[in-house]
């Protein structure tokens, strides 16, 4: 759904401003996930999980209804490649290698998702055998990752224009991000 959405902000904003649309997405984005994952904590604590979820459900139903009422920007440019999806993959994977900056940047993220993000999958664990947390402090545990994105976010949105090199700001943000998942390994009580 993501690279769909900055799609369609591009496309809405143009290209003079998508440094500061995407910037602005990621801000909303988590300020969302810290706000979604303490209603969601919050809400455990007070209903059981399936009338949480069939809130979810109805909160996804009611965004349908109002995605339904954008405004139509067109079709995105399509790509010439001449072959199916592995090719454009191909094609793809080649231009970036070609191209420094963006093959660090995808190099950089990639490593990233790859080592960092399975924390994610691994808190519920945590915060149970390790932490004995109830609802409302695993959406607080969930929340706080989103809440250290939050900070970078709003300096992105703030200076994109004046950035000299981003791509410091992605690795030091890379840095931050396994520093806090080694940190968050030795932790044993919330």
């Amino acid at each position: 759904a993501t690279p769909t959405k900055r799609t369609y902000m591009s496309n809405a904003s143009g290209s003079s401003m998508i440094g500061r649309v995407i910037a602005m997405d990621m801000v909303f984005t988590y300020a969302g996930w810290v706000i979604g994952s303490n209603i969601g904590g919050l809400s455990i604590e007070f209903v059981n999980p399936s009338s949480a979820y069939f809130f979810v459900g109805f909160v996804f139903c009611f965004n349908f209804l109002v995605l339904l009422r954008l405004h139509d920007l067109g079709s995105p440019v399509r790509n010439k490649s001449l072959g199916g999806p592995f090719v454009a993959l191909r094609e793809g994977l080649k231009f970036a290698h070609q191209q420094k900056a963006i093959f660090g940047g995808l190099a950089v993220v990639g490593i990233t998702n790859f080592f960092c993000y399975p924390f994610e999958s691994m808190l519920p664990i945590f915060a149970n055998d390790i932490y004995k947390a109830n609802g409302w402090q695993f959406g607080l545990l969930m929340s706080a990752s989103a809440i250290g994105s939050l900070i970078p976010a709003f300096f992105i949105a703030s200076k994109s224009r004046s950035l000299k090199n981003p791509g410091i700001l992605l690795i030091i943000g890379a840095l931050f991000q396994a520093l806090g998942c080694i940190g968050f390994s030795y932790t044993q009580s919330l």
